[in-house]
């Protein structure tokens, strides 16, 4: 038996409204960003937003 929840995603707040350098194309478009998975996992990443 198996199955599937679907529409679940993570939520992404920006964190910082000043653009960064991005480290793949160097262009000043990447945000802070915090990715809460659930209440007990949470990362900060980078992830240009263009």
């Amino acid at each position: 038996m198996s199955f599937v929840i679907a529409g679940v995603q993570p939520k992404t707040r920006t964190l910082d409204n000043a653009p960064r350098r991005c480290p793949r194309c160097g262009l000043h478009q990447a945000y802070t960003q915090r990715v809460d998975l659930d209440s007990d996992e949470a990362g900060i990443t980078d992830q240009p937003q263009h």
